[in-house]
């Protein structure tokens, strides 16, 4: 654990790198060349996960001595958390497949408030059960990260771009799967429960447990800045509710990190879900 100075230095680094990230997303957002660009020749905007969520914290650890990597993302112990992140699939499957049918049924969206207080008793719900279905998993320590883990993600996501390009003129499906697999889940999961959560881990320790979990500070800020990057990235007023249901979900997944060490398992549980409305979309768009 980091002294005074260097934990609020560090702190002051997140911040910033979070408010960078939001300020650079809204930009790019409405730029319309690139986005019209991207989405015609990919079907979705991909450039803001790979710059934003992914090379932007690897960069900022070169800056500040750390080297690139982001705290999470390595190539160690992989099995384990894939297999934490599959079986986390039995709650988070689940959850998705029932709140979401309900808020269209009731004419309501993810962003309005009525559908956000849906997804938010959903994810209440879920917690004790994701707790019960994984209380044989024994926690795991943290992982450092590495260049290379960090290298594999940014040639994940490039050539999920590529089988994009290439499949979009034939058929929407692909980018469909691809974009909230590759793009979502791993931008997303790298940049708040990596950098955002593992970088302020590592400053300001996990000095709490729930049962036999460690944490600390880091997830709960994960968790709050993942809920406010979404309506502050959108600018919208009226999809402010948006925060209450991201953040209850950024609590379960940075429950995951802290248990599996690393980012794979929150990047499962968070990527897979967000297939079926992306497909779904493609199919009746």
């Amino acid at each position: 654990m980091a002294r005074g100075g260097e934990r609020w230095l560090a702190t002051a680094e997140v911040a910033l790198l979070f408010a960078l990230v939001v300020a650079l997303a809204w930009l790019m957002r409405r730029w319309e060349g690139i986005n019209l660009w991207q989405v015609r020749t990919l079907g979705y905007p991909v450039l803001p996960q790979l710059l934003l969520l992914v090379l932007l914290p690897g960069l900022a650890g070169v800056l500040m001595g750390r080297g690139f990597r982001v705290p999470g993302v390595s190539l160690s112990r992989p099995m384990p958390q894939l297999d934490l992140g599959l079986t986390s699939l039995l709650i988070f499957g689940p959850a998705y497949g029932v709140a979401f049918p309900i808020i269209i049924l009731l004419g309501s969206s993810p962003q309005a408030l009525l559908g956000s207080l849906i997804l938010c008793v959903t994810y209440a719900v879920s917690a004790p059960l994701l707790w019960l279905l994984l209380r044989v998993y024994s926690p795991q320590p943290p992982l450092a990260g590495s260049a290379r883990a960090l290298l594999l993600v940014v040639g994940v996501m490039l050539t999920s771009a590529g089988v994009m390009a290439l499949a979009w003129r034939f058929t929407p499906l692909a980018g469909a799967v691809l974009y909230p697999l590759a793009f979502v889940g791993i931008g997303e999961e790298v940049f708040f429960r990596g950098y955002v959560q593992g970088r302020l881990n590592e400053i300001w320790g996990r000095p709490w447990c729930l049962g036999k979990v460690s944490f600390g500070p880091g997830l709960l800020a994960a968790a709050l800045l993942f809920g406010l990057a979404h309506p502050l990235v959108a600018a919208d007023p009226s999809r402010w509710a948006w925060a209450l249901w991201t953040f209850a979900a950024g609590l379960l997944l940075g429950y995951l990190r802290e248990l599996s060490g690393g980012v794979l398992a929150p990047i499962i549980a968070h990527g897979v879900p967000e297939v079926v409305p992306y497909v779904i979309g493609a199919i009746y768009s």
